[in-house]
C-alpha cells in the first residue's frame, strides 16, 4: 500500500516468504493472494490467502488443500474466489469461498497453450459471470493436442459449454 501524502510503500504482509498475485475483491476491502511460508526447503506448496485491508488479518482458505494454487480471481459478487492448480498432470480450477469452506473443483483438464510438450497449460479469466478457460483438444496421439477448445463454465463443470469447436476433429 502507498501513502498518497508520504509516497511511502507499506508492505501488506509480513511472513518469511513470497506473497504475490494480488486480486483485489469486487468491493475493493479485500485482497486475494497466494504465497508460502519459506522453511528452506526445495518445493513449497503455495496457499490461497486472503487479507481484510481495514484490520490487516490475513487467513489462508488453502490450508488443507494438498496441491500448489496460483492466479486467483475473485467471482462477480466476492463470494468466492477462482483459482488454477494442477494434479495428476492436468491443469485444474478451483473455487472456494471467500470466508473459508470446502474447495470445489469448477474445471479439469485445462490446457491447449503448448504443443506436444510434457508440461501443463492453460489459461482462465473471470468476467461478467463467468469462466472463460482454454481447454485441451481430445487427440489420437500423447501430448498431441490438435486445437483448443475454449469454454466457458458458469460455476460448475456440468454447466459448461463449447464457445467454438476445433477444425480438426478428432477420430
Amino acid at each position: 500500500r502507498v501513502d498518497l501524502a508520504s509516497g511511502e510503500a507499506v508492505a501488506l504482509t509480513s511472513r518469511k516468504g513470497p506473497d504475490g498475485s494480488p486480486a483485489l475483491s469486487p468491493d475493493g476491502r479485500r485482497i486475494a493472494y497466494v504465497g508460502f511460508d519459506d522453511r528452506g526447503l526445495s518445493w513449497h506448496t503455495s496457499q490461497l490467502s486472503v487479507l481484510d485491508l481495514d484490520s490487516g488479518q490475513a487467513r489462508t482458505l488453502t490450508a488443507d488443500f494438498d496441491y500448489a494454487v496460483s492466479s486467483p480471481a475473485w467471482d462477480r459478487n466476492g463470494r468466492g474466489i477462482y483459482f488454477s492448480f494442477d494434479r495428476d498432470g492436468q491443469t485444474h480450477i478451483g473455487w472456494v469461498p471467500a470466508n473459508g469452506g470446502r474447495v470445489e473443483t469448477v474445471v479439469s483438464d485445462v490446457g491447449g497453450t503448448s504443443m506436444g510438450r510434457p508440461y501443463t497449460s492453460g489459461s482462465f479469466d473471470v468476467g461478467n459471470g463467468r469462466v472463460d478457460l482454454t481447454k485441451a483438444a481430445l487427440s489420437g496421439l500423447v501430448l498431441n493436442e490438435t486445437g483448443a477448445n475454449f469454454l466457458a463454465a458458469a460455476g460448475n463443470q456440468a454447466n459448461q459449454r463449447a464457445l467454438n469447436l476445433p477444425s480438426m476433429r478428432n477420430t
